[in-house]
């Protein structure tokens, strides 16, 4: 008999069918097998590098909704972009400089100075921006300079 606060099996399968059913969750996630036909997208990966420098306190499950994704081909990925330490570092980087404008911004005396405060939501924004931006980049020559380095070793041209 669960205590007053905890779940049954029924509320939490429930809960995970209500998510599927308004595209909160994939219906494969969580599937023990999954297939590697879709190629990963650049956001799918960000999403997963983000989620690992906050030491996996929060994940966006519906990224990975439209191509339907299993958490643990999640899981899987992660490990794999978690291989490259400078593209982890990278991240960690840039959300890092992110996390510190975004503490600027909330020490600002909004009912003092409200120009001085939207000024500094737009900088917020407009850095978010250009961070994700980054990361992408850094995601990209991460992979395309994985897979040159895997045609070297195959001696493929």
């Amino acid at each position: 008999m669960p205590q007053e606060n905890a779940r049954t099996i029924n509320a939490v399968t429930g809960h995970f069918n209500d998510m599927r059913m308004k595209g909160r969750l994939s219906r494969s996630w969580r599937a023990k097998h999954w297939n590697h036909d879709r190629p990963w997208t650049v956001e799918e990966d960000a999403e997963i590098l983000l989620w690992h420098v906050s030491g996996r306190a929060n994940l966006d499950p519906q990224k990975f909704v439209r191509n339907d994704r299993a958490g643990g081909a999640v899981l899987e990925r992660e490990k794999y972009l978690c291989e490259d330490a400078e593209l982890v570092e990278t991240v960690a980087r840039i959300e890092e400089r992110l996390r510190l404008i975004l503490l600027e911004h909330d020490m600002i005396d909004t009912e003092a100075d409200t120009v001085m405060a939207r000024q500094a939501a737009i900088e917020a924004r407009r850095e978010e921006g250009n961070g994700l931006v980054e990361i992408y980049t850094a995601i990209q020559d991460s992979l395309k300079a994985r897979e040159a380095d895997a045609e070297e070793h195959t001696g493929q041209v």
